[in-house]
Formats: structure tokens, C-alpha cells, sequence
């Protein structure tokens, strides 16, 4: 008998599968109808338009994820989710140019981890298609046949979040409350020394500082200054000092006798 030559499928990296500015517009119809409530996931897909049992519906759920626009709570038939606070900075901001908004829709652009890739890769100056194509499918293993629709929403979500390499986040362009402040970091600094094994923090002297938002789980959004271009040695540095600070800036659980579901894994397309 004849062995017959099996196609290995290429499947792409998690990717949301609509543009940042549809994906907020579609949270925007979720708040029209639930506010700042948990509602069920298939509720949620159905006040966009959609329908859970499709793959659309699914997509959307993991977009709203990925790009940190909603937290989910519990598993299979008990999943529901509700509106993080980046979507409520971004839905509930005073006016389109508020600072607090455009930085909330920075911060959701690069949300999702290739996107992150691509853009710290190419230092916020993206090549043509066809360079971009090839880093895709050599580089981070894309599936040629879905590849170009990735770019297609990758590019318009940078454009609609009018993200530039001259416009990276920072206090000093005006959204100083979106920041730790400097006397903040060295007030944290002195806090969590002795806790995290007496760790010496020094600020840089020279080159440029700046800041990078990172959404989180919870929906709030922490942010790392740091100086840049940064050594490898120094990234290393930073790194260490990150895992030293842990006991002194995560809140250790209580445990209760009915734990809650864990949150499913992002969806992958």
C-alpha cells in the first residue's frame, strides 16, 4: 500500500482578526446594553450582531481579549465577560483628543503580542507588504494564506491608533496621568529595596527615556520607563530587578473553599 504524503498545516500566531477601531466600535454596542456588568459571552457576541455558535463570534471574543478591551471570568458554559478599564478610558473619555484616551487606544494597538513583536522589531518603522509578508511567514511562521489579512488590520489598527516611531507615550507630550511619576518610582524603589533583597535602582544619565503602557490582565495598565536604546546587559538587569520586586507588588490570594473558574485561553487564529 502506497503511503500517502500528509499536508502539515502552518498555523499563524494568535492574532485578532478585526481592526482596533472595529473592535471598539463593537465594544461600544456591549456598553450600550450591559455597562460595566459581567454578562455571558454569547450575550455579548449577540449584542454585536453575531453569534456565538460561529466562528465570527468566537474571533470577536478573542480580539476583545487580545487587544485588553474586556476580562473574562469562568470556563466553557460559565464564561462571561465585562469591559476592562482601557475600554471604558477609551468609550467614557470626555472627548475624541483626551489624553487619557489616546493613550488607553496606544496601549490596546500593541496590546497583542505579535503585534508587539512587529513593532518593536522594526522600531515603530513598519517596510512594505511585501517586507513585512516575508518577516511574517519566515520569522513568525504565518500561514501564507492568511497572512495578508493580518497586515490589512495590522496596518489600520497602527494607523487609527496614529501610533509613529516619533510618537511613542510620554508624560512630558502631556498624559502625565497615565504615568509613574518620577518621585513616585522613587518612592516604590525605597519601598520594595529591603523587600525584594535590597535592590539598588539608578536612573539612566544619559540617552532618551521613555514610556512603554503594558495592559493587564485585570484590566488596569502598568507602565515601564526605561532608557532607550538599552544594552543587552541592562534588559538583563531589568529583568532580575522585575522578579525581585514580585513578592512586594503582587497581593498573595487568599484561598476560599469554592474557587472560581479560571479564565479560558485566548483564542487562537
Amino acid at each position: 500500500m502506497t503511503a500517502q504524503r500528509k499536508k502539515t498545516r502552518v498555523r499563524s500566531p494568535a492574532y485578532p482578526v478585526v481592526d482596533l477601531e472595529a473592535a471598539i466600535s463593537q465594544a461600544k454596542e456591549v456598553y450600550k446594553h450591559e455597562k460595566r456588568a459581567l454578562a455571558p459571552v454569547a450575550v455579548v457576541v449577540k449584542h454585536c450582531g453575531l453569534d456565538i455558535k460561529n466562528s465570527s463570534g468566537v474571533r470577536l471574543i478573542a480580539a476583545f481579549k487580545q487587544f485588553g478591551l474586556a476580562v473574562e471570568k469562568g470556563s466553557k458554559e460559565d464564561r462571561q465577560l465585562r469591559l476592562s478599564e482601557a475600554a471604558l478610558d477609551i468609550l467614557l473619555a470626555p472627548s475624541d483628543d483626551a489624553t487619557e484616551r489616546i493613550a488607553a487606544i496606544k496601549a490596546a494597538a500593541t496590546a497583542p503580542k505579535v503585534h508587539k513583536i512587529i513593532w518593536d522589531h522594526y522600531g515603530g518603522e513598519l517596510p512594505s507588504d511585501a517586507s513585512l509578508r516575508s518577516f511574517l511567514i519566515r520569522s513568525l511562521e504565518f500561514n501564507d494564506a492568511h497572512v495578508d489579512r493580518f497586515i490589512r488590520q495590522f496596518r489600520k489598527t497602527i494607523e487609527f491608533a496614529n501610533l509613529a516611531e516619533s510618537d511613542i507615550i510620554d508624560p512630558e507630550n502631556g498624559v502625565e496621568n497615565n504615568y509613574i511619576g518620577d518621585s513616585e518610582m522613587d518612592t516604590l524603589a525605597s519601598e520594595t529595596s529591603h523587600a525584594a533583597g535590597a535592590v539598588t535602582i539608578t536612573a539612566a544619565s544619559t540617552g532618551g527615556v521613555r514610556d512603554f503602557p503594558v495592559p493587564l490582565i485585570s484590566g488596569g495598565i502598568a507602565v515601564l520607563r526605561v532608557p532607550f536604546p538599552m544594552s543587552e546587559d541592562d534588559f538583563a538587569q531589568l529583568e532580575s530587578t522585575l522578579h525581585a520586586w514580585k513578592k512586594a507588588l503582587v497581593k498573595t490570594k487568599t484561598l476560599s473553599p469554592k474557587p472560581s473558574g479560571a479564565s479560558d485561553e485566548e483564542n487562537s487564529q
